[in-house]
């Protein structure tokens, strides 16, 4: 997936991506793919974080100046939520969503998925 200037084995469309692999019937290619989605979210987690290069490019004064620390972070967060989702859990899902949108209230992400589990949550009920 190619996101902030940069291409990455995964990104926040990898979801997509293994709904579609399910959908189709493809249920080892989605699970291998749900477990490299894992592995890569851990890396990501782990790495420090660090100003992308192209950004060092853009003027000195920027009116949002975002700290990449807390940009990885709510990354880990809505990247472990969708693993949620996709493992079968949405309970956990939303409690993830839930402190990252107290966060960052206008993640437009977070919030698309959050609606989305709503009827996940009813069916489990």
């Amino acid at each position: 997936d190619f996101l902030a200037m940069s291409a990455d084995p995964h990104s926040e469309a990898t979801y997509s991506s293994v709904l579609a692999l399910r959908r189709l019937g493809r249920d080892a290619e989605a699970a291998a793919r749900t477990e490299s989605l894992r592995a890569w979210v851990d890396e990501l987690e782990a790495a420090p974080a660090v100003v992308d290069y192209f950004a060092t490019s853009l003027p000195s004064l920027l009116l949002f100046a975002e700290d990449p620390a807390v940009a990885r972070r709510r990354r880990v967060a809505f990247l472990r939520a969708q693993l949620d989702v996709l493992d079968g859990a949405p309970d956990r899902a939303r409690e993830r969503l839930d402190a990252l949108l107290a966060d960052d209230p206008h993640h437009l992400d977070a919030l698309e998925l959050a609606g989305a589990l709503h009827p996940l949550l009813e069916d489990a009920r």
